[in-house]
């Protein structure tokens, strides 16, 4: 697997690092451990939004109509806030599926101040896809977004 390409000229054991990096195997629900079916599911959920938000797809975009999405840049930086969507799910109690998925990268990259189809070909973006500490700092930006979404709808003191 270490010498498989993915479209694009991403490596499978790049891909399998970082998902090991973002501890995306820690992913439970009620305390258990997803199973690898569970967790294959939750990816391509994931991922099958990313597409249809930011209007590409991994398998024909070029990157000339994706930006990095479909470099490994910026496979790298989804993979990392996929935990902070999922702890989002289950924070607010609601199912993790495309719809829930595809509404909060919404609200996440509306935060950025960018329309989804240009998230990851804007120029003032691009400048964290430049590295790896780059990336890092953007997802962790981006996770902090995730973590706030649902602060803003519930009032305590209502």
């Amino acid at each position: 697997m270490s010498a498989e390409k993915i479209k694009n000229g991403v490596k499978a054991k790049e891909v399998s690092q970082d998902l090991k990096t973002a501890k995306i195997i820690t992913l439970s629900s009620n305390g258990t451990p997803l199973t690898d079916d569970k967790l294959i599911k939750v990816i391509k959920t994931y991922l099958f939004a990313w597409q249809n938000v930011c209007g590409f797809d991994f398998t024909t975009s070029s990157t000339k109509e994706a930006g990095v999405a479909v470099k490994m840049a910026g496979l790298k930086y989804m993979i990392y806030i996929l935990p902070a969507v999922w702890d989002y799910s289950i924070a607010s109690h609601e199912k993790f599926n495309q719809e829930f998925v595809e509404k909060t990268l919404k609200r996440m990259i509306s935060a950025w101040n960018v329309e989804y189809e240009k998230f990851f070909v804007d120029k003032e973006l691009n400048k964290f896809f430049r590295d790896r500490t780059m990336i890092i700092e953007f997802s962790n930006k981006s996770t902090d977004i995730i973590k706030k979404l649902g602060a803003e709808d519930f009032d305590p003191l209502a």
